[in-house]
């Protein structure tokens, strides 16, 4: 459950700097807005098929390097542009 709740409070965390609201965040990545709150709140996870589309909605690199990094210092840390 900690990494869902970790990955869910990233996405929190970069839509919100983003200014976006879950419903806005949702609209572009054609899901609802319902399934952002779970992903946030660390109830599931995004499909793995939503992972670029994700990244590039929240301005962030995919590259697993960057993500472990993330995971590894917390999550307060600034994204890397794409």
């Amino acid at each position: 459950m900690e990494d869902k709740r970790t990955l869910g409070e990233y996405i929190a965390q970069r839509r919100r700097a983003l200014g976006m609201t879950q419903r806005q965040f949702a609209e572009k990545l054609y899901v609802t807005d319902s399934a952002v709150s779970k992903w946030e709140r660390g109830l599931s996870y995004p499909d793995i098929t939503l992972l670029h589309d994700i990244c590039r909605v929240l301005e962030v690199s995919e590259h697993p390097a960057y993500i472990v990094q993330q995971r590894d210092i917390g999550v307060a840390q600034p994204a890397l542009p794409l």
